[in-house]
């Protein structure tokens, strides 16, 4: 518990202080992305606590890592902890606001908590990206818009 505080403390320091827009060093994006895939393996063992450990580790070390916070993101909407899965992808997409799996996670984790109006924004905006960029994720997630639409209509 005190790794965890002591990792969101860091990562406040991080976020509060001009030394995130200086670039971070090979060696912390290299250790940072080390980090993300044993996150990955771990989800694949399916110790969730222990993903998401290394997902904050990987935070730290290079803070404008986007797959961090995505991955941080999914485990929090796939724990029905929407506002913190929204947190995350938020800043994923201030580091880069095309981002379309960040677009892609907001809109699936607004549905889950029912907010169609939030949802809605960000699908137009993740529309907007794929008119200029091919992306994959579009059917999907018009689908998955579809069907929430037709549930609360049927209701």
């Amino acid at each position: 518990m005190r790794i965890i505080i002591s990792i969101i403390g860091l990562s406040f320091l991080l976020f509060s202080n001009n030394a995130v827009s200086a670039s971070v060093s090979l060696h912390y994006q290299a250790v940072s992305e080390q980090l993300v895939a044993s996150a990955e393996k771990s989800i694949s063992e399916e110790n969730l606590e222990k993903a998401m450990l290394f997902y904050k580790q990987a935070m730290v070390a290079n803070p404008k890592n986007i797959n961090a916070y995505l991955g941080l993101g999914s485990l929090h909407s796939d724990k029905g902890q929407y506002s913190l899965g929204i947190k995350y992808y938020d800043i994923a997409l201030s580091i880069d606001p095309i981002d379309l799996l960040a677009l892609e996670g907001r809109v699936l984790t607004n549905l889950k908590r029912r907010d169609l109006a939030s949802a809605k924004q960000t699908f137009q905006t993740m529309q907007q990206v794929c008119e200029v960029i091919e992306c994959t994720q579009l059917p999907s997630v018009a689908q998955a818009m579809e069907a929430y639409q037709l549930e609360e209509d049927s209701n």
